[in-house]
């Protein structure tokens, strides 16, 4: 399996890509560049992979001061893995088309808002958009239970006061 890199683009992390395709994105000899087995980020430069990247010239200070956020998935050091949360986009449909059409939509938003939050790398959104989808499918289900509830009940009311 081909090595892959994560690259820093404009405090954002972009990645994996190969070592080819790292070359045509314009990465310079301070970009930060993290692969499997390194314990941070680090510029460019320092990796002698990327040497062939760089004409020598005279040097520029670094630009940017903050490592981005790394997410590995298989890293030999600490690593943070982040799992997909989860949509609610079937269950939020259900809930539209069997029981509660304003809270059902409502999760369908929401719900459709957890994919691209998460591959844009905003974790934080995609968990938010998730837990509200999800607030919001279990509104809507109560809601359709309760509404339930209520007309048994009354029929059985109307049923004991003609009976």
């Amino acid at each position: 399996m081909e090595k892959t890199y994560y690259y820093s683009l404009n405090g954002q992390q972009q990645g994996p890509v190969t070592l080819a395709e790292l070359k045509g994105k314009g990465i310079t000899r301070e970009s930060l560049i993290w692969t499997e087995g390194m314990a941070q980020w680090q510029q460019a430069q320092t990796l002698p992979e990327l040497s062939e990247l760089f004409t020598y010239g005279p040097q520029t200070p670094p630009t940017q001061t903050q490592i981005p956020q790394a997410y590995p998935t298989n890293a030999t050091t600490e690593t943070t893995v982040v799992t997909r949360p989860k949509t609610w986009l079937v269950e939020s449909i259900i809930v539209t088309v069997l029981c509660c059409i304003p809270f059902g939509i409502v999760g369908i938003v929401y719900a459709s808002k957890v994919d691209p939050a998460f591959e844009r790398g905003d974790v934080v959104a995609a968990q938010s958009a998730s837990k509200t989808a999800k607030t919001w499918v279990i509104a809507g289900a109560a809601t359709a239970l309760a509404g339930w509830i209520i007309y048994s009940l009354c029929i059985m009311i109307i049923a004991l006061a003609e009976g």
